[in-house]
Protein backbone atom coordinates (compact mmCIF):
# COMPACT_ATOMS: atom_id res chain seq x y z
CA UNK A 1 0.00 0.00 0.00
CA UNK A 2 3.21 2.34 0.74
CA UNK A 3 4.56 1.46 -2.24
CA UNK A 4 1.48 2.64 -4.09
CA UNK A 5 0.91 5.78 -2.75
CA UNK A 6 4.21 6.60 -3.05
CA UNK A 7 3.92 5.90 -7.07
CA UNK A 8 0.76 7.88 -7.25
CA UNK A 9 2.39 10.67 -5.75
CA UNK A 10 5.42 10.65 -8.26
CA UNK A 11 2.86 10.26 -11.17
CA UNK A 12 1.07 12.99 -9.60
CA UNK A 13 4.28 15.44 -9.31
CA UNK A 14 5.62 14.06 -12.83
CA UNK A 15 2.20 15.53 -14.46
CA UNK A 16 2.38 18.96 -12.06
CA UNK A 17 5.99 19.14 -13.66
CA UNK A 18 4.73 19.23 -17.71
CA UNK A 19 1.88 21.89 -16.92
CA UNK A 20 2.59 25.55 -18.00
CA UNK A 21 3.61 27.90 -15.62
CA UNK A 22 0.53 30.58 -15.18
CA UNK A 23 1.12 33.68 -17.17
CA UNK A 24 1.91 35.93 -14.35
CA UNK A 25 4.73 33.52 -13.52
CA UNK A 26 5.81 33.42 -17.13
CA UNK A 27 5.89 37.14 -17.10
CA UNK A 28 7.28 37.51 -13.56
CA UNK A 29 10.60 35.27 -15.01
CA UNK A 30 10.88 37.33 -18.38
CA UNK A 31 13.82 39.87 -18.59
CA UNK A 32 12.25 43.17 -18.29
CA UNK A 33 15.15 44.91 -18.71
CA UNK A 34 14.30 44.35 -22.62
CA UNK A 35 11.12 46.00 -22.07
CA UNK A 36 12.74 49.04 -20.96
CA UNK A 37 14.69 49.67 -24.57
CA UNK A 38 11.48 49.66 -25.96
CA UNK A 39 9.68 52.08 -24.13
CA UNK A 40 11.54 53.81 -20.95
CA UNK A 41 8.61 54.64 -19.26
CA UNK A 42 8.07 50.70 -18.48
CA UNK A 43 10.15 49.86 -15.45
CA UNK A 44 10.91 46.55 -14.07
CA UNK A 45 8.67 47.21 -11.00
CA UNK A 46 5.72 48.55 -13.42
CA UNK A 47 6.12 45.50 -15.70
CA UNK A 48 6.11 43.28 -12.32
CA UNK A 49 2.37 44.73 -11.07
CA UNK A 50 1.27 44.95 -14.60
CA UNK A 51 1.78 41.01 -15.16
CA UNK A 52 0.21 40.44 -11.68
CA UNK A 53 -2.38 41.96 -13.30
CA UNK A 54 -2.31 45.98 -11.12
CA UNK A 55 -1.62 49.29 -12.69
CA UNK A 56 1.56 50.97 -11.33
CA UNK A 57 2.02 54.82 -11.93
CA UNK A 58 1.12 55.79 -14.75
CA UNK A 59 0.34 52.61 -16.81
CA UNK A 60 -3.39 51.43 -16.74
CA UNK A 61 -4.40 48.23 -17.76
CA UNK A 62 -7.02 48.78 -20.32
CA UNK A 63 -7.74 44.26 -21.22
CA UNK A 64 -6.77 41.47 -19.69
CA UNK A 65 -7.45 38.11 -21.62
CA UNK A 66 -5.28 36.05 -20.01
CA UNK A 67 -2.59 35.49 -22.48
CA UNK A 68 -3.58 38.67 -23.92
CA UNK A 69 -3.15 41.83 -22.16
CA UNK A 70 -2.99 45.93 -23.07
CA UNK A 71 -1.69 48.35 -20.74
CA UNK A 72 -1.98 52.47 -21.48
CA UNK A 73 0.79 55.00 -20.35
CA UNK A 74 -1.83 58.02 -19.45
CA UNK A 75 1.12 60.94 -19.61
CA UNK A 76 2.53 59.55 -22.65
CA UNK A 77 -0.25 58.26 -24.77
CA UNK A 78 1.75 55.38 -25.38
CA UNK A 79 0.63 51.79 -25.32
CA UNK A 80 1.93 48.23 -24.36
CA UNK A 81 0.47 44.77 -26.03
CA UNK A 82 1.61 41.71 -24.78
CA UNK A 83 0.89 38.05 -25.94
CA UNK A 84 1.91 34.96 -24.15
CA UNK A 85 1.49 31.80 -26.37
CA UNK A 86 2.37 28.61 -24.47
CA UNK A 87 2.84 24.92 -25.96
CA UNK A 88 4.77 21.59 -25.08
CA UNK A 89 7.74 23.48 -27.43
CA UNK A 90 8.10 26.34 -24.87
CA UNK A 91 6.66 29.92 -24.05
CA UNK A 92 6.46 32.67 -26.25
CA UNK A 93 6.04 36.54 -25.52
CA UNK A 94 5.23 39.04 -27.87
CA UNK A 95 5.58 42.38 -26.89
CA UNK A 96 4.31 45.20 -29.05
CA UNK A 97 5.00 49.29 -28.18
CA UNK A 98 2.92 51.27 -29.97
CA UNK A 99 3.17 55.43 -30.12
CA UNK A 100 2.60 58.20 -32.54
CA UNK A 101 5.90 57.91 -34.18
CA UNK A 102 6.19 54.15 -34.38
CA UNK A 103 4.62 50.41 -33.43
CA UNK A 104 7.79 48.32 -32.73
CA UNK A 105 6.81 44.00 -32.23
CA UNK A 106 9.26 41.72 -30.77
CA UNK A 107 9.23 38.13 -29.93
CA UNK A 108 11.05 35.97 -27.32
CA UNK A 109 11.60 32.62 -26.64
CA UNK A 110 12.18 30.51 -22.92
CA UNK A 111 13.61 27.29 -23.48
CA UNK A 112 13.21 23.95 -21.44
CA UNK A 113 16.21 25.33 -19.42
CA UNK A 114 14.61 27.73 -18.53
CA UNK A 115 16.29 31.04 -20.51
CA UNK A 116 14.80 33.80 -22.14
CA UNK A 117 16.46 34.40 -25.87
CA UNK A 118 15.09 37.14 -28.63
CA UNK A 119 13.98 35.53 -31.96
CA UNK A 120 13.33 36.43 -35.16
CA UNK A 121 9.48 36.76 -36.26
CA UNK A 122 8.01 34.25 -38.27
CA UNK A 123 8.80 35.01 -41.80
CA UNK A 124 6.36 35.49 -44.47
CA UNK A 125 6.45 37.08 -48.18
CA UNK A 126 4.66 39.83 -49.82
CA UNK A 127 3.09 37.45 -52.32
CA UNK A 128 0.71 35.55 -49.70
CA UNK A 129 -0.92 38.48 -48.57
CA UNK A 130 -2.48 39.51 -52.57
CA UNK A 131 -4.54 37.47 -54.85
CA UNK A 132 -2.71 34.73 -57.51
CA UNK A 133 -3.35 37.26 -60.96
CA UNK A 134 -1.59 40.36 -58.91
CA UNK A 135 2.27 41.32 -59.87
CA UNK A 136 3.88 43.09 -56.98
CA UNK A 137 5.75 46.40 -57.02
CA UNK A 138 9.57 46.24 -57.41
CA UNK A 139 9.87 47.53 -53.84
CA UNK A 140 7.55 44.52 -52.39
CA UNK A 141 9.02 42.37 -54.66
CA UNK A 142 11.33 41.01 -51.80
CA UNK A 143 12.00 37.49 -50.82
CA UNK A 144 11.07 38.84 -47.40
CA UNK A 145 8.73 41.36 -45.98
CA UNK A 146 9.66 44.60 -45.14
CA UNK A 147 7.92 45.56 -41.61
CA UNK A 148 7.19 49.07 -42.92
CA UNK A 149 4.74 47.32 -44.79
CA UNK A 150 2.70 45.21 -42.56
CA UNK A 151 0.90 45.28 -39.79
CA UNK A 152 1.25 42.54 -36.75
CA UNK A 153 -2.18 42.44 -34.07
CA UNK A 154 -1.79 40.26 -31.45
CA UNK A 155 -4.97 37.79 -30.04
CA UNK A 156 -5.14 35.38 -26.92
CA UNK A 157 -4.86 32.73 -29.36
CA UNK A 158 -3.15 33.72 -32.46
CA UNK A 159 -0.73 36.37 -34.27
CA UNK A 160 -2.09 38.19 -37.57
CA UNK A 161 0.03 39.43 -40.24
CA UNK A 162 -1.98 42.25 -42.64
CA UNK A 163 -0.70 44.11 -44.93
CA UNK A 164 -0.87 47.99 -44.45
CA UNK A 165 -3.18 48.60 -47.25
CA UNK A 166 -2.53 52.20 -47.35
CA UNK A 167 1.34 51.99 -48.05
CA UNK A 168 0.70 48.50 -49.65
CA UNK A 169 -1.24 49.96 -51.97
CA UNK A 170 0.29 53.56 -52.57
CA UNK A 171 3.40 51.51 -54.02
CA UNK A 172 1.51 49.48 -56.25
CA UNK A 173 -0.59 52.83 -57.66
CA UNK A 174 3.04 54.31 -58.52
CA UNK A 175 4.67 52.11 -60.30
CA UNK A 176 1.62 51.07 -62.61
CA UNK A 177 0.32 54.60 -62.64
CA UNK A 178 -3.25 53.25 -61.66
CA UNK A 179 -5.44 52.74 -58.68
CA UNK A 180 -8.39 50.50 -60.70
CA UNK A 181 -9.38 47.91 -59.11
CA UNK A 182 -6.82 47.87 -56.15
CA UNK A 183 -9.20 48.38 -53.14
CA UNK A 184 -10.89 45.38 -52.69
CA UNK A 185 -9.14 43.25 -55.49
CA UNK A 186 -5.80 43.69 -54.64
CA UNK A 187 -4.83 42.47 -50.96
CA UNK A 188 -6.62 39.25 -50.75
CA UNK A 189 -5.34 37.32 -47.58
CA UNK A 190 -3.75 38.05 -44.10
CA UNK A 191 -1.37 35.51 -42.17
CA UNK A 192 -2.88 33.77 -39.03
CA UNK A 193 0.19 32.09 -36.96
CA UNK A 194 -0.39 29.98 -34.05
CA UNK A 195 2.17 28.50 -31.60
CA UNK A 196 1.52 24.79 -31.49
CA UNK A 197 4.10 22.20 -30.02
CA UNK A 198 6.45 21.83 -33.42
CA UNK A 199 6.13 25.82 -33.03
CA UNK A 200 4.77 28.37 -35.20
CA UNK A 201 1.85 27.18 -38.09
CA UNK A 202 0.44 29.89 -40.30
CA UNK A 203 -3.01 29.71 -42.62
CA UNK A 204 -3.83 32.47 -45.15
CA UNK A 205 -7.49 34.11 -44.22
CA UNK A 206 -9.11 36.25 -46.60
CA UNK A 207 -9.48 39.69 -45.97
CA UNK A 208 -13.30 40.27 -46.01
CA UNK A 209 -14.69 42.40 -48.62
CA UNK A 210 -12.34 40.96 -51.06
CA UNK A 211 -14.06 40.40 -54.44
CA UNK A 212 -12.29 37.64 -56.81
CA UNK A 213 -13.87 40.07 -59.72
CA UNK A 214 -11.63 43.20 -60.09
CA UNK A 215 -13.73 45.86 -59.09
CA UNK A 216 -13.32 48.38 -61.78
CA UNK A 217 -14.99 52.30 -61.58
CA UNK A 218 -15.60 54.58 -64.01
CA UNK A 219 -14.11 57.92 -64.03
CA UNK A 220 -16.29 60.98 -65.60
CA UNK A 221 -14.38 62.26 -69.16
CA UNK A 222 -13.80 66.07 -69.25
CA UNK A 223 -13.05 67.67 -72.61
CA UNK A 224 -10.22 70.00 -72.56
CA UNK A 225 -10.19 72.46 -75.27
CA UNK A 226 -6.36 71.92 -75.82
CA UNK A 227 -6.91 68.05 -76.36
CA UNK A 228 -7.83 65.93 -79.16
CA UNK A 229 -11.96 65.86 -77.92
CA UNK A 230 -13.58 63.23 -75.98
CA UNK A 231 -14.44 61.11 -78.77
CA UNK A 232 -10.98 61.24 -80.72
CA UNK A 233 -10.53 57.60 -79.84
CA UNK A 234 -14.52 55.83 -79.76
CA UNK A 235 -14.12 52.42 -82.29
CA UNK A 236 -17.76 52.33 -82.46
CA UNK A 237 -16.80 50.78 -86.48
CA UNK A 238 -14.30 47.85 -84.97
CA UNK A 239 -17.33 45.86 -83.27
CA UNK A 240 -21.02 44.58 -83.79
CA UNK A 241 -24.00 44.44 -80.22
CA UNK A 242 -26.06 41.83 -79.51
CA UNK A 243 -28.20 42.41 -76.62
CA UNK A 244 -30.20 39.48 -74.81
CA UNK A 245 -33.32 42.28 -74.75
CA UNK A 246 -34.68 45.21 -76.25
CA UNK A 247 -37.38 47.41 -75.53
CA UNK A 248 -39.97 47.26 -78.48
CA UNK A 249 -40.36 50.97 -80.06
CA UNK A 250 -42.14 51.79 -83.57
CA UNK A 251 -39.23 53.41 -84.87
CA UNK A 252 -36.27 51.12 -83.45
CA UNK A 253 -35.14 53.59 -81.20
CA UNK A 254 -34.28 51.16 -78.13
CA UNK A 255 -32.79 48.59 -80.62
CA UNK A 256 -28.98 47.36 -79.20
CA UNK A 257 -27.11 48.87 -82.02
CA UNK A 258 -27.89 52.48 -81.20
CA UNK A 259 -25.40 52.39 -78.48
CA UNK A 260 -22.71 52.93 -81.22
CA UNK A 261 -24.55 55.57 -83.38
CA UNK A 262 -23.55 58.26 -81.49
CA UNK A 263 -27.55 59.97 -80.97
CA UNK A 264 -28.25 61.19 -77.27
CA UNK A 265 -32.04 60.84 -78.63
CA UNK A 266 -31.87 56.96 -78.70
CA UNK A 267 -30.21 53.78 -77.19
CA UNK A 268 -30.20 50.39 -75.99
CA UNK A 269 -33.63 50.02 -73.10
CA UNK A 270 -34.75 47.55 -70.96
CA UNK A 271 -37.97 47.17 -69.08
CA UNK A 272 -38.87 45.83 -66.31
CA UNK A 273 -35.72 47.00 -64.63
CA UNK A 274 -33.49 45.47 -66.32
CA UNK A 275 -31.32 43.81 -64.04
CA UNK A 276 -29.45 40.43 -65.85
CA UNK A 277 -30.13 41.69 -68.98
CA UNK A 278 -27.00 42.02 -71.10
CA UNK A 279 -25.17 43.40 -74.18
CA UNK A 280 -22.45 42.00 -75.95
CA UNK A 281 -19.64 43.45 -78.87
CA UNK A 282 -18.12 41.22 -80.91
CA UNK A 283 -14.52 42.53 -82.15
CA UNK A 284 -15.06 42.39 -86.25
CA UNK A 285 -11.83 44.26 -87.14
CA UNK A 286 -7.93 44.17 -86.02
CA UNK A 287 -7.71 47.23 -83.91
CA UNK A 288 -6.51 47.55 -80.40
CA UNK A 289 -9.36 47.56 -78.94
CA UNK A 290 -11.72 45.77 -76.48
CA UNK A 291 -9.86 46.47 -72.71
CA UNK A 292 -11.02 50.14 -72.55
CA UNK A 293 -14.93 52.15 -73.31
CA UNK A 294 -16.58 54.87 -73.17
CA UNK A 295 -20.40 55.29 -72.16
CA UNK A 296 -23.23 57.51 -71.90
CA UNK A 297 -25.37 56.37 -68.73
CA UNK A 298 -28.81 56.41 -68.80
CA UNK A 299 -31.04 58.30 -71.52
CA UNK A 300 -28.93 61.40 -71.94
CA UNK A 301 -31.28 63.28 -74.60
CA UNK A 302 -32.29 65.63 -71.92
CA UNK A 303 -31.78 66.33 -67.77
CA UNK A 304 -36.02 65.44 -67.44
CA UNK A 305 -35.52 62.07 -69.28
CA UNK A 306 -32.15 61.09 -67.88
CA UNK A 307 -33.66 61.17 -64.64
CA UNK A 308 -37.05 59.32 -65.33
CA UNK A 309 -35.40 56.09 -66.38
CA UNK A 310 -33.42 53.81 -65.00
CA UNK A 311 -28.93 54.25 -65.37
CA UNK A 312 -26.64 51.40 -64.53
CA UNK A 313 -24.65 50.99 -61.45
CA UNK A 314 -22.97 47.54 -61.63
CA UNK A 315 -22.26 45.51 -65.00
CA UNK A 316 -20.60 42.18 -64.51
CA UNK A 317 -18.09 41.78 -67.59
CA UNK A 318 -17.05 38.32 -69.50
CA UNK A 319 -14.99 37.85 -71.85
CA UNK A 320 -15.67 34.43 -74.33
CA UNK A 321 -17.97 33.52 -71.40
CA UNK A 322 -15.17 33.54 -68.77
CA UNK A 323 -16.18 36.57 -66.02
CA UNK A 324 -13.03 38.83 -66.36
CA UNK A 325 -14.38 42.24 -63.99
CA UNK A 326 -16.82 44.43 -62.63
CA UNK A 327 -17.52 47.76 -63.50
CA UNK A 328 -19.06 49.98 -61.33
CA UNK A 329 -20.41 53.40 -63.28
CA UNK A 330 -21.59 56.90 -61.71
CA UNK A 331 -24.97 57.96 -61.57
CA UNK A 332 -24.28 61.22 -64.14
CA UNK A 333 -25.07 62.13 -67.43
CA UNK A 334 -21.66 63.43 -68.52
CA UNK A 335 -19.76 60.56 -70.50
CA UNK A 336 -17.95 58.04 -69.10
CA UNK A 337 -14.91 55.89 -69.29
CA UNK A 338 -13.24 52.69 -67.87
CA UNK A 339 -10.88 49.61 -67.93
CA UNK A 340 -11.91 46.26 -67.76
CA UNK A 341 -8.58 44.93 -66.83
CA UNK A 342 -6.13 46.46 -64.20
CA UNK A 343 -2.94 47.39 -65.40
CA UNK A 344 -1.24 45.18 -61.78
CA UNK A 345 -2.45 42.07 -63.43
CA UNK A 346 0.78 39.34 -64.05
CA UNK A 347 -1.09 38.63 -67.14
CA UNK A 348 -2.85 41.34 -69.24
CA UNK A 349 -6.06 40.66 -70.91
CA UNK A 350 -5.33 40.77 -74.95
CA UNK A 351 -8.68 41.35 -76.81
CA UNK A 352 -8.26 39.75 -80.52
CA UNK A 353 -10.80 39.97 -83.55
CA UNK A 354 -13.44 37.22 -83.33
CA UNK A 355 -13.83 37.95 -79.53
CA UNK A 356 -16.87 38.63 -77.15
CA UNK A 357 -17.38 41.10 -74.41
CA UNK A 358 -20.15 40.92 -72.52
CA UNK A 359 -21.89 43.24 -69.73
CA UNK A 360 -24.58 41.97 -67.96
CA UNK A 361 -26.19 44.48 -65.47
CA UNK A 362 -26.33 43.46 -62.03
CA UNK A 363 -27.37 46.96 -60.19
CA UNK A 364 -29.06 50.10 -61.00
CA UNK A 365 -29.84 53.47 -60.40
CA UNK A 366 -33.68 53.95 -60.00
CA UNK A 367 -35.64 56.66 -62.26
CA UNK A 368 -38.05 58.90 -61.03
CA UNK A 369 -40.97 58.10 -63.17
CA UNK A 370 -39.89 54.25 -65.47
CA UNK A 371 -38.69 51.17 -64.88
CA UNK A 372 -37.14 51.20 -68.12
CA UNK A 373 -33.53 50.84 -68.38
CA UNK A 374 -31.32 52.69 -70.81
CA UNK A 375 -27.51 53.34 -72.20
CA UNK A 376 -27.16 55.93 -74.28
CA UNK A 377 -24.04 55.32 -75.96
CA UNK A 378 -21.43 52.53 -75.30
CA UNK A 379 -18.51 52.30 -77.42
CA UNK A 380 -15.32 50.64 -77.15
CA UNK A 381 -12.12 52.87 -77.04
CA UNK A 382 -8.64 52.94 -78.42
CA UNK A 383 -6.47 52.66 -81.49
CA UNK A 384 -9.06 52.17 -84.75
CA UNK A 385 -5.94 52.58 -87.45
Amino acid sequence: MTRFVSLLVLMVCFACSKQPASIPDLLGSFPAAAIGEMDPDMTEDAWRALARGEASGQWKITANEGKRMKWHQEETGADMVVGVYVSKKGSVVVVQSINQQSIITRLWEKSGGGEWTEQMLPEATNDEFVCESAKLPDVLDLEGIDPNYLDIELFADSMIYSANNWKFLTEVSNQFQSDAGLEDGYVQHHIVWVYGDEGWKKRLAEEDGFQPLTRMKARVVEDSPDGPGIDAFDCPQGVTATASTELASPDGRYGVNKVLDGDAASGWAVGEGGIGAWLEFKVTEDFVIGTSYQIGNGLTRSKELWRANNRVKLMKVYVNDRAVARVELRDTDQPQSFWIDAAWKKTPLEIQRGDRIRFEIEEIYKGDRYNDTVISYFVPTGNCG
